[in-house]
């Protein structure tokens, strides 16, 4: 098969999970059931499933870029690094709620009256849910695989210089 056809097979699957199916659910949730669950969360629906479209266009474009690149190439190993970055980025904006930058832990204000006007008695609900842990291991295993793939890229290259 073309190195072109594999390249742009290889972008579909991102664009299809992370940019077409959540444009999709979006679309056949009712918009006052999303504006609800935004204001009860305090996290802007819409904003986060555009967020996660970038982050699916960016996976997108690397993949193509890492399936098109020859193996001894230095394109290969650096896409391949930037992939693995921008999916364990994509994890803790997943696990953070829209914010990648607190680690994997999401400080929520649940606020019940958001609901309606007879939930207003009950005050807000404070939830910290923490994956600082599933984070940190996530962490290390992307650490060893871009080492264990600029090593395989110097195999490669050693291969392909004999």
């Amino acid at each position: 098969m073309n190195r072109t056809v594999k390249a742009v097979l290889s972008a579909l699957p991102a664009m299809v999970v992370l940019v077409v199916l959540p444009r999709v659910l979006i679309g056949y949730v009712p918009s006052s059931a999303i504006s609800k669950a935004s204001s009860l969360l305090g996290v802007s629906i819409p904003g986060m499933v555009d967020d996660v479209a970038v982050f699916g266009f960016a996976l997108a474009i690397l993949s193509a870029l890492q399936t098109w690149a020859y193996k001894w190439s230095i394109v290969k190993p650096a896409t391949s690094t930037l992939h693995i970055v921008t999916s364990y980025i994509l994890l803790l904006f997943l696990l953070g709620f829209g914010n990648a930058l607190t680690f994997g832990t999401a400080n929520l204000s649940i606020s019940p009256s958001a609901l309606g006007p007879s939930t207003s008695g009950i005050g807000s609900i404070s939830v910290s849910l923490v994956s600082t842990f599933l984070a940190l291991l996530v962490g290390v295993a992307v650490v060893m695989k871009v080492g264990q793939k600029w090593m395989k890229y110097g195999e490669d290259k050693r291969f392909h210089a004999e």
